[in-house]
This record gives C-alpha cells, sequence and structure tokens, in this order.
C-alpha cells in the first residue's frame, strides 16, 4: 500500500508539471523584442507610454499569442534601418522587400497592404472607371506635393496633358479639407491615413473612397538577421495567419478609420 501511494504521489507531481503553464510557455523568445517606430499616423501613434495605432496593437495582439513581450523604442526610420542590420532593434514595421534590405533583414509574411485610392466628396455620385477617366472629364485633383503615389500613376499625373487638372497640397490634411469643402473634385491619397485624417477632423460623412485604387503594395514586418532566429520568424507568421483569419487585424485597422 505504501508503495503503491507513494508511486501515485509521484504520478500526480509529474503530471502536474508536465502540464502546467511553465512547461507549455512559448520558448523560443529569451527577452522582450525591440521594435523601432516612429509617428506616422495612424500606423504609429504618439501617446503616453506606449504608442498606439496599427501597426502597436497588431504587435500586440502577435505579443499575447506567442508569448514573446515587445517593447517600443522611437527612431527615426533611416536610423531604424541601421540599427535592424546591426541588431540593436529586432523588427521594424511597415516595410517593403528590397535586394538591399534582404542582406540584412528577413520578413514576415504580408501582414498590410498600403493602398492608396481615388477619393471623392460624398454628393458626388459618378463612378469613373479609372483615374484617366477621371480627368479627363475636367475634374480637379488633389495630391500631397513630393509624395510617390506608384510608377504607372506618377507617370499620370505628371503627364503633360493633365497639368491643369492637379493641383498639389502640402499636407494630407489640407487636400482632404478642400475635397469636403468642394474646392477639389477628388484626391489621391492612402486609405487608412485619409480615413484616420477625416475621422479626427470629423470630415469622415463628407469624403468616399471610390473602389479606383491606385497603388496597393505589400507590407511586412522586417526583422533583424542578427538577433532574430527562424523560430521567432515562423511563429510571427502562424499569429498574423491567425489573426487574419479571426479579422482581427481588418478590426485594428477600422477602428482608426471609422471604416466597417
Amino acid at each position: 500500500m505504501y508503495k503503491l501511494s507513494k508511486f501515485s504521489t509521484i504520478t500526480k507531481f509529474l503530471l502536474i508539471i508536465i502540464f502546467s503553464p511553465l512547461v507549455y510557455s512559448n520558448p523560443i523568445c529569451d527577452r522582450a523584442l525591440k521594435v523601432g517606430w516612429d509617428d506616422w499616423p495612424p500606423y504609429q501613434i504618439k501617446s503616453e507610454g506606449d504608442p498606439k495605432g496599427i501597426d502597436p496593437d497588431i504587435l500586440q495582439e502577435i505579443s499575447k499569442i506567442i508569448g514573446c513581450k515587445v517593447i517600443f523604442e522611437e527612431i527615426p526610420w533611416k536610423r531604424q534601418l541601421e540599427m535592424l542590420k546591426q541588431g540593436l532593434i529586432d523588427i521594424v514595421p511597415q516595410a517593403n522587400i528590397t535586394k538591399e534590405r534582404e542582406k540584412y533583414a528577413i520578413f514576415s509574411i504580408k501582414y498590410l497592404l498600403y493602398e492608396s485610392r481615388l477619393w471623392l466628396n460624398t454628393t458626388n455620385l459618378s463612378q469613373p472607371k479609372n483615374l484617366q477617366s477621371f480627368l479627363d472629364s475636367n475634374e480637379l485633383l488633389g495630391i500631397t506635393r513630393g509624395y510617390s503615389y506608384g510608377k504607372n500613376t506618377d507617370e499620370i499625373i505628371n503627364n503633360p496633358k493633365y497639368t491643369n487638372k492637379i493641383k498639389s497640397g502640402t499636407y494630407t490634411k489640407q487636400i482632404i479639407g478642400m475635397l469636403a469643402e468642394g474646392r477639389l473634385d477628388g484626391i489621391l491619397g492612402n486609405r487608412f491615413t485619409v480615413g484616420y485624417i477625416a475621422k479626427k477632423e470629423s470630415l469622415h460623412k463628407k469624403i468616399r473612397a471610390t473602389g479606383i485604387v491606385v497603388q496597393s503594395d505589400p507590407v511586412y514586418f522586417m526583422f533583424s538577421k542578427k538577433s532574430i532566429s527562424m523560430p521567432v520568424l515562423n511563429s510571427f507568421n502562424k499569429a498574423i495567419l491567425e489573426l487574419d483569419k479571426k479579422q482581427i487585424i481588418k478590426r485594428i485597422a477600422n477602428s482608426y478609420t471609422g471604416e466597417n
């Protein structure tokens, strides 16, 4: 009886250890992961404590899934790239893939699209087929000065044929206001940036995004080759798929833009 009781006690002890949360806690991160960010609403927004915004919110959700803590360091964009190259930070959000970056970084799967569209005033019920047909109908288009909307779109708006139909604004906020006031017939702008600014300025009911996409590029989380292992990357990718399947990424983005 004593031996059986002793065996039973040992068995129970082993079962507690085996099924305890400590054993099943994620072993892939032995430290907090450093994330570079810079103020860029609505993707990354300065606030008290950790930054807010689409990217930090997504990263916090990933952190919960994979069990790796993330800490945020505010760093200018170009310095982020240099620090990532040296392994001084681990993650940079909102990155696209280039041959140069592939020398020092590995990338997650796509988690968002950086997408720019044609926006109209809500009183304008027209349905232009594309950007060229919009401009050909003598509409006045607003763009943000110095911004690139992709090679094909840049070629259209830089065509001398449309010189008198293009109005450049210094800031995106400026051309959003002009569109809402009816001083422009349309503007080009990033889906989330325009949506965020319009919501913040209470103009989101006065402008609308059309289905005309003028720029669409996938964006990724970029990881330092010097500090991040493939198991960490694989866990990130699985978490992104899970968040996407549950439409959590979509809900996060929409919470900043007022979209449904």
